[in-house]
């Protein structure tokens, strides 16, 4: 019960101060959590391409499951402006596979490992859409994530894609 309320309150601390906000953020985390979903994911996105057409990938979030997560794979395509999905100009994949490592306590927000440099060189990559998300815990037991509905459970009221690529 301590350890709900503890990641209740993180997860509504991370409320704009707007009070509808905060309550909307803190029953979709009880939602959330009554779901049997172990993350909520604050924020995802590509950044700018660089001067030589570089896009990072950043995506933050929070453990609301009841165990420590020792790593978490994700799986993210890139898509242009329209909405279709695009290749790197030099790896030709779409495709790409980035991991973080924890360990990430129960209640706790990732703060390492969730920034990645040069997933692709492409200038029209304008948002990402993550297709599968693998946990593992330190217990040594994992849950994968592959279906639309599931990863959309996971992201946190307001976190959308920058171009609207619906999951």
């Amino acid at each position: 019960m301590l350890r709900t309320l503890l990641i209740l309150s993180i997860v509504a601390l991370t409320a704009c101060g707007n009070s509808d906000q905060y309550e909307a953020n803190l029953k979709y985390a009880e939602d959330a959590k009554k779901a049997g979903t172990p993350i909520l994911i604050d924020n995802i996105g590509p950044s700018r391409p660089n001067s030589a057409g570089g896009v990072d990938v950043e995506i933050g979030i929070t453990n609301i499951s009841d165990k420590t997560i020792k790593y978490i794979s994700y799986t993210v395509k890139p898509h242009n402006a329209v909405g279709d999905v695009v290749r790197g100009d030099i790896s030709r994949n779409s495709l790409e596979r980035l991991q973080e490592t924890g360990p990430i306590a129960s209640g706790k927000r990732s703060n390492r490992g969730t920034y990645w440099g040069n997933v692709w060189y492409n200038y029209s990559i304008k948002c990402i859409k993550l297709t599968r998300v693998h946990i593992t815990y330190m217990d040594k037991s994992s849950r994968t994530f592959t279906s639309s509905a599931s990863i959309q459970k996971m992201l946190r009221p307001g976190v959308k894609n920058s171009c609207g690529v619906q999951y």
